[in-house]
């Protein structure tokens, strides 16, 4: 079992989260984005042949950029 370990800004930083499937809860998200009142941030996207870049970036765990600057990198 992963226990959360200390992360900066007071957030907690776990490896994995489990989710179980809710049709329910997929169109609340989905009703959201229609709405406007979510608006997912896609900065990139990678082709299957960027697999390792792509996989980089994640573990980067950037999550965070202000003018250029990243926050909350590990």
């Amino acid at each position: 079992m992963l226990q959360p370990r200390p992360a900066k800004f007071g957030a907690k930083c776990v490896g994995e989260i489990m989710v179980h499937a809710s049709g329910a809860q997929l169109k609340e998200l989905s009703d959201l984005v229609s709405s406007g009142a979510l608006k997912p941030v896609i900065d990139s996207v990678y082709s299957f042949d960027q697999l390792l870049p792509a996989l980089e970036k994640l573990e980067s765990k950037t999550v965070l950029r202000q003018g250029g600057a990243a926050y909350g990198q590990t």
